[in-house]
């Protein structure tokens, strides 16, 4: 017969997660992950056969940006600030749009492949964080309005 107590390796056990905590880490691991996904080096950073123009950079900068945001939206979830989520969901946002900008009409430096593996991860993932901090934030929303939604 097995003791109640498994000794000290219950011990280190983490408590229980509460449902709100684990939505937050996954929102924070999703929009990390998004913003990573979506960070592509051009080519021609490695590749020295011609000299990267304005607009190679402008895009290289824009990646750059969505990057850090996506940083900041994880600190800022992980604080339990409003902003984290809504800036989050910009970067997917962001990440959407140039997505379909660059298989419609085309990025410098980056290829028109409509079904590439990380993409469509990241896509995925983009809408699973959109998702998830839309509902929390109606549910926030509601909760301090004191409705539940249905009500008129």
């Amino acid at each position: 017969m097995r003791p109640a107590n498994d000794g000290p390796a219950m011990a280190v056990l983490p408590a229980a997660i509460k449902p709100s905590q684990q939505t937050e880490w996954t929102k924070i691991v999703l929009v990390i992950l998004v913003g990573l996904l979506n960070f592509h080096v051009p080519h021609y950073l490695f590749e020295h056969t011609s000299e990267p123009g304005r607009a190679e950079y402008l895009l290289e900068l824009i990646l750059v940006a969505n990057v850090i945001a996506a940083l900041a939206a994880a600190a800022g979830i992980y604080r339990g600030q409003r902003w984290g989520s809504r800036l989050g969901i910009g970067v997917c946002l962001v990440s959407a749009l140039l997505w379909l900008a660059q298989e419609t009409v085309g990025l410098p430096g980056l290829p028109q492949q409509w079904l590439e593996p990380s993409r469509i991860v990241a896509l995925l993932l983009e809408g699973i964080f959109v998702v998830t901090a839309w509902k929390k934030a109606f549910a926030d929303c509601c909760a301090e309005s004191g409705t539940r939604g249905t009500e008129a």
